[in-house]
């Protein structure tokens, strides 16, 4: 093992940390559930112009299963090694930076939304 093989600095963030996010996310699962319920389960039509069933279920699939798992397992990972930077954000995107690349650098402490 060499010392590029362990990083100097290692930082995980979750998203799951951010409580409004959950609860929006939460919210959006649990309607999607309800008419899931309603429309395919109990066979009762959800709303005045109800969707077909297959949109129910694709709907419930994606909003209702797949965001809350994707958002519980999603985080940041930022590796500093002596050769380069190493970001991944689990399970979409990896990207390395090499030490050369980077012009220049500071600390500093920022309000993501605020300054969004």
């Amino acid at each position: 093992m060499t010392l590029s093989d362990h990083p100097a600095f290692r930082e995980v963030q979750w998203i799951r940390r951010v409580w409004w996010v959950m609860l929006l996310i939460g919210g959006i699962a649990c309607l999607t559930w309800y008419s899931f319920w309603q429309q395919i389960l109990l066979g009762r039509p959800v709303g005045t112009n109800p969707g077909p069933d297959w949109a129910i279920a694709a709907t419930w699939l994606l909003f209702g299963i797949g965001l809350p798992v994707l958002l519980l397992t999603m985080r940041l990972i930022v590796e500093v090694f002596p050769d380069h930077v190493s970001i991944r954000y689990v399970p979409l995107l990896r990207r390395r930076i090499m030490t050369a690349e980077i012009a220049h650098f500071r600390a500093r402490s920022y309000r993501p939304i605020i300054e969004y």
